[in-house]
This record gives structure tokens, C-alpha cells and sequence, in this order.
């Protein structure tokens, strides 16, 4: 199989303009394949293997030997682990017996020139060479001394080699919430371990210090120049999609603004600096980021639609094979043509970025109740069933539950729980009221003010028998209630968990009779759009109606 040059490589799926980090290219990992000259640290901290498989997916394309340098020192020694007084070389030896297609390296930073072999550094025996105390920051220690070893030695090759390096990573169930991401990268305390619970958030949080201004000289990933930055690859994996991320591309966006110089050597590096062709400060960046996951994480339930690829490649344009974002501002429904530019699209998704973002404080609120709720004891009461709760409500609980389940994206929580509330601003069949005031049917509406009289019969003693409110009954429910109770019907159906989009009534009438065509578009938390029609009679204050030109009369339903 032909293996792509990097550059070439990154050109066709990486992450090359800020529009996609808006709409970033998300293919399938089927397409993913290491380019020539590549350097692949492999670390899985829950393993419990040493290495790689000999069948690992990554390299099913690789015909050659696979070179391999194991690292056997921490670089780094959170929360003092005991280092035993033992060679690991027995793990090392054993590993090779097991596996033939790795061939043993001793330092990757001296690898042959031959750039179609694949280089991997394995950081799974480091798990051998360390001991913890155990409590509740010992995985997160073990965590960190073992990506701090990644980074470190990353820095070093990168310096004497011109290999592209990759590390993969995975996004957690729930994304951490930027407020969050702030506050931990000032001191990140028992509380986090909490709300970030594993790797694949530590390993945002890295990424997000790193990122900032005030932080960075804090994240483990070194001080590093922008020649040894641009060799550094991140790929996110998800749901069989994966996200290719430069390092160096990212650096170059990033826009620190420097104070006003005083000497002529400060206005040299001042001018230089200013001159810097994108400029995006690191706050922005950082969001930029975060929201980019989110458009990543959306893949879990609805896959991404790729939009055709532009023929003109230039940077200040948006890029080819650009996806669409399943939740961006700008949806299929809410645009009349097809003719929505990328570029207006990752303007309408940066324009609703903060709103994005702030929904996932909300999933982390409750998805942080959920939890606790599973701590407790509860007994069912009246208020658990959906007869007595709103028609939002019954949606909001069904997106918290995929939310808590890492199933649904901050803007598709946010677009739900705007969507939810569309059936109060919908016009009722009677054009002049909503949908959530015509339905709600008030007690003054069901009482029959004036009973009818019968005529006088002298041998009724008590004349206030002569009075049944049943006379009137039928005909001022048709009158005023009917079409009340079936709009309330077309509301309540909402907590069957889908939210009403558009309703319409129809009134037909031919020689068989009358009746109404009843039209609901819906959109469920989980599914495709749909439209659902029903017909029901129109029926005469008598409680008579026609169908099929066969008279029928309405009787009241019996029970107890």
C-alpha cells in the first residue's frame, strides 16, 4: 500500500485553518494510516499488557517490521512512588518472544533513515518499574508521571530528528465544562479527581493549560520550539472517527499581545510579533478547542456529513473535506438552499460557541445529581410519573440521562432544551392563542353556568328539577372544550420524548362528511425528524357526525 508523505497526509485530514476548528474533517479511522517517518507513543495506563498486539488496527497496513524503543525510567515522580531495585529488561525480552513483528530499538532518536519503517515507543512496562501508595491521587500520579515521561521524551527526539510523532487519546464520557477547566488549572485538588474522572480528562486539561496564558509553563507538556511543535501529532478517537491535530499549526494561531516596547530591540521583536498572520488569543483558543470536541463528541449519535471538497486549497480559505457540525447554529431545516458556505457556517457555530459551552456546566450539574442520587434511597412518589410534570421537563430529563451518559453534546442538550419550549410559541387552530394557552383547559371553561329548564310539571313539587345541566352538557363541551382537550392531547404527546416543531389543522369537507386532517412535525431526543398525520370528525353540537356518509352519534363512556 502507498504511504502518504506527512505533508501530504496532513494536507487531506488534519486540522490546517481555524474555520475547522470549527467544522473540523472527521474520517473514518479506516482512513487513518501512520505517514512516512512517523513515531507512535503508545501508553495505555489501565493496561495490562506490555505493549501493543501484534494485530494492532493501527498498524494493519504495515508490511515491515515495526521498530520499537521501550522506555524503562519515569521522568517524573508524583506522589513518590517506590522505585524497586530490578532490571525491567525480563519485561522487555518476554514481550519480543510474544510479539516477532516489533524488532527492539534502543533509542529512537537514533532510528535508521529508512522513513517507511514505523517507530513505536512503548510506555506499558513502566507499570512494572513504579509502586504506589494507594489512595485517591494514585492513579492520577501514576497518570502523570507516565505522560510526563511521553512529553519528555517526545522533547528530546524531536530535537535531533525530523520524524512526526502521534499520540492518540479518547474523549471522557462527559466533556469537562470550561469553568471547570478554569479553575483546575489554578490548583487541581481532591475535587477534580471527582469531576475529571480519568486519563481522558486529565489529558484535556493539559492540553487547555497549555493553551492559556497564565498556565502553560505549568501543563506537563514542555517548553518546546515551534520546529519541534510542528513534529507533535494528536489524534482523537471517536466512534470510529478520528481528529488529527498539529501542535505547531496550533502554536502559530495562538496570539499572546506583548506590552508596548521602550528599546529599539524590544520594537524589532514588537513588529515581528504583531505581524503574525492569525491571531487568536489564548482564551479564545481554548474554547475554540473545547467546542471542537463537542463538535467531535456529536459523532457518538449522529455521524457527520462531509461536504464536497472546495478546489481552491488557499489557507485564507476554508478547507477541503470540511464536516458539517450535526448541531451547528446553521441546521439543514433552517435554511431554505444548500448554498451555505463552510465559512458561514463555522462563523454561525463560533457566533453560538459561548452558548455551547455554557451548556456544559448544565450537564455537569446534572450528571454530578445523578450521581448522588444513585447514593440514595428513593421511593416512588406521584411526582415521578409525567402526568404531573410540563412537556419540557419530560425532555429535559431525557437529555440529561443521555448527557450523563456521554450520549448527547452540549449544543444538541442546548438546541433540545430550546426546542422543547416551541409548542408555547406555535399559534393554536383558533389563530389568535399559543398551543400551551389554548390546551390549558381552566375549571371556569368546564362549569356550566345555566342549566336548561324543562316545561313546567305541576306534579314536581321541587321545581329546581326542572333544571339538568346534562341538557346542555354535550353541546358546550363540543362548543368550548373539544378542541381544547386534543390540542392538549398534540401538547402531552411531547412526553412520549419528542419535541413538537409545527402543527396544523385542516378542515376538509366532502359528500361522506366532515372532518380534520391534523398535521404534527416532530423531532425526537433520539431519532430522525417525522411527520405524523391523524383525521378526526367534526361533530355538531348534538354530539352527530358524519363519516363515510353514515351518521354516527357520541355517547358518553361509562365507568366507575
Amino acid at each position: 500500500m502507498n504511504i502518504l508523505n506527512y505533508d501530504i497526509f496532513y494536507r487531506r485530514y488534519g486540522v490546517r485553518i481555524p474555520d475547522q476548528m470549527m467544522l473540523p474533517f472527521m474520517p473514518s479511522i479506516e482512513k487513518f494510516q501512520f505517514p512516512r517517518g512517523s513515531v507512535h507513543h503508545y501508553a495505555h495506563y489501565d493496561s495490562v499488557n506490555d505493549g501493543p498486539s501484534s494485530d494492532e488496527y493501527l498498524y494493519r497496513d504495515i508490511s515491515k517490521k515495526i521498530l520499537m524503543e521501550h522506555a524503562l525510567t519515569l521522568k517524573a515522580a508524583k506522589g513518590s512512588p517506590t522505585v524497586p531495585n530490578v532490571s525491567l529488561m525480563p519485561f522487555v525480552r518476554n514481550f519480543h518472544l510474544r510479539n516477532k513483528r516489533f524488532r527492539f530499538l534502543e533509542n529512537a532518536a537514533t532510528v535508521t533513515k529508512d522513513d517507511l519503517l514505523l517507530t513505536v515507543v512503548n510506555y506499558d512496562i513502566l507499570r512494572h518499574g513504579a509502586r504506589y501508595v494507594r489512595n485517591i491521587y494514585s492513579d492520577y500520579n501514576k497518570w502523570w508521571n507516565i505522560q510526563s515521561t511521553v512529553w519528555s521524551k517526545i522533547n528530546e527526539v524531536t530535537k535531533n530528528s525530523d520524524r512526526q510523532h502521534f499520540i492518540f487519546a479518547e474523549l471522557p464520557k462527559v466533556l469537562p465544562s470550561k469553568n471547570k477547566l478554569n479553575e483546575y488549572s489554578k490548583l487541581f485538588t481532591q475535587a477534580a479527581l471527582t469531576s475529571f474522572g480519568g486519563a481522558n480528562s486529565w489529558f484535556i486539561l493539559e492540553l487547555w493549560k497549555w493553551f492559556s496564558e497564565e498556565h502553560r509553563a505549568e501543563s506537563m507538556i514542555p517548553s518546546m520550539t515551534q520546529e519541534q511543535l510542528a513534529k507533535v501529532n494528536i489524534v482523537y478517537q471517536e466512534s470510529g472517527r478520528f481528529l488529527l491535530l498539529n501542535l505547531g499549526v496550533l502554536n502559530k494561531w495562538r496570539f499572546v499581545p506583548m506590552a508596548k516596547p521602550t528599546t529599539a530591540e524590544e520594537k524589532e521583536a514588537y513588529d515581528k510579533h504583531q505581524k503574525q498572520p492569525v491571531k487568536i488569543k489564548p482564551d479564545q483558543l481554548q474554547a475554540r478547542f473545547l467546542r471542537m470536541l463537542m463538535t467531535l463528541m456529536g459523532v457518538r449519535t449522529t455521524a457527520p456529513v462531509e461536504v464536497p471538497l472546495d478546489d481552491d486549497l488557499e489557507d485564507n480559505k476554508t478547507s477541503s473535506n470540511t464536516t458539517v457540525d450535526a448541531q451547528a447554529a446553521i441546521r439543514p431545516e433552517d435554511v431554505d438552499t444548500d448554498e451555505v458556505s463552510a465559512s458561514d457556517r463555522a462563523a454561525a457555530i463560533l457566533n453560538t460557541m459561548e452558548e455551547d459551552l455554557a451548556q456544559l456546566e448544565e450537564i455537569e450539574r446534572v450528571s454530578a445529581a445523578t450521581n448522588n442520587d444513585e447514593n440514595q434511597d428513593r421511593s416512588v412518589t406521584i411526582s415521578d410519573f409525567s402526568r404531573d410534570k410540563n412537556p419540557e421537563d419530560i425532555i429535559k430529563e431525557q437529555c440529561n440521562a443521555l448527557a450523563d451518559a456521554g450520549m448527547m453534546t452540549a449544543s444538541e442538550y442546548r438546541r433540545f432544551m430550546a426546542l422543547s419550549e416551541n409548542y408555547k410559541a406555535i399559534l393554536s387552530p383558533d389563530g389568535k392563542t399559543t398551543l400551551a394557552e389554548y390546551s390549558d383547559v381552566k375549571p371556569e371553561q368546564l362549569a356550566i353556568k345555566e342549566s336548561k329548564k324543562i316545561p313546567d310539571i305541576k306534579t314536581v313539587v321541587d321545581k329546581s328539577m326542572l333544571k339538568s345541566s346534562l341538557l346542555t352538557f354535550d353541546s358546550e363541551y363540543i362548543k368550548n372544550v373539544l378542541k381544547r382537550d386534543i390540542c392538549a392531547m398534540v401538547v402531552n404527546s411531547q412526553k412520549g420524548g419528542f419535541v413538537i416543531n409545527k402543527y396544523e389543522v385542516e378542515a376538509n369537507e366532502s359528500i361522506l362528511g366532515k372532518f380534520e386532517t391534523h398535521t404534527l412535525r416532530i423531532t425526537p431526543v433520539e431519532g430522525e425528524p417525522s411527520i405524523l398525520r391523524f383525521k378526526l370528525p367534526v361533530i355538531d353540537e348534538d354530539g352527530v357526525y358524519e363519516s363515510k356518509g353514515i351518521k354516527y352519534r357520541m355517547r358518553k363512556q361509562r365507568g366507575d
